[in-house]
């Protein structure tokens, strides 16, 4: 049997479907990422502790000091129903910026036919393959002198063999190819970290730590990076 090989391929009308549905799930799956930032956020953590025990020191059911151990057991349930409401608070705060996001991106130019569009001169949209498993995607859009990504994601079993380097190196190469083009420029949030750090590895400088604040925590979102020509072919 034939091990499975991993292929980097331009975009296909037929791919359209399955990958308008990844963009969306790309951009929902921030929300889940923010969701989970605020439920283990330390302070997020230090108001469930007091709520919890507070409540317990109310009605007295703290087990005695020298109560067994499983006394304690029974107090779980209690503290488990305090973080429900937490995470639904957190959930509440943080969803009106990620859906009013996925709905911009759903009806982005782009969206229409990601085929058409990406396929004008200077654009381009790849997928990454490994046998017949879709791992990931990536966009990019010409403005002028500039080639900036305007998609990337990758499935997340494959962040760790660094996929996503994989298909930045590959938009670069197919960007710095093109003449007239002078940087590649991307766009990052707290929620996309493997990407930030794609980014950083492959040679960029982060140009703008992000202008507006999103979320229960204010997390800053929208950070750019710039690779300049020069910067590219000074590394080969």
């Amino acid at each position: 049997m034939e091990n499975p090989v991993a292929r980097i391929r331009p975009l296909k009308s037929s791919d359209e479907p399955a990958t308008k549905f990844g963009i969306t799930k790309a951009s929902l799956a921030e929300l889940a990422t923010a969701n989970v930032k605020s439920a283990l956020s330390p302070i997020t953590l230090a108001i469930w502790v007091v709520l919890c025990s507070s409540f317990l020191q109310y009605m007295q059911w703290w087990p005695g000091a020298n109560a067994p151990f499983y006394k304690y057991l029974s107090i779980v349930p209690i503290c488990i129903a305090f973080i429900a409401p937490i995470i639904a608070l957190a959930d509440w705060v943080n969803r009106p910026y990620f859906e009013e996001r996925t709905q911009t991106i759903l009806h982005g130019p782009d969206m229409t036919s990601l085929y058409e569009y990406y396929n004008k001169s200077g654009n381009g949209f790849w997928l990454l393959e490994y046998g017949d498993t879709k791992v990931g995607f990536i966009a990019a859009e010409r403005k002028g002198d500039t080639t900036h990504v305007t998609h990337l994601y990758v499935d997340e079993p494959f962040r760790k063999a660094h996929a996503q380097n994989d298909l930045l190196e590959y938009a670069i190469k197919e960007a710095f190819s093109t003449d007239g083009i002078v940087a590649v420029t991307g766009e990052t949030s707290p929620f996309s970290a493997y990407i930030g750090k794609a980014y950083k590895t492959l040679g960029f400088f982060q140009a703008s730590s992000g202008t507006k604040r999103v979320g229960i925590y204010r997390w800053k979102v929208g950070q750019t990076w710039r690779l300049s020509r020069e910067e590219w072919e000074s590394k080969k």
